[in-house]
């Protein structure tokens, strides 16, 4: 069994935080892209 003093379980904390976040931001990102990819461009008239 691992045993944590408050101060092991708070860096504990930030770092899953930290992974979660990134992980958050990766999932947003290729959803993004993803949306993008199958958005068709505007069409401009008139130039």
């Amino acid at each position: 069994m691992v045993q944590l003093n408050r101060s092991g379980l708070g860096s504990m904390e930030e770092a899953i935080l930290k992974e979660t976040k990134e992980a958050q931001r990766n999932i947003l990102e290729k959803a993004a892209q993803a949306k993008a990819d199958n958005t068709p461009s505007p069409v401009v008239v008139g130039l």
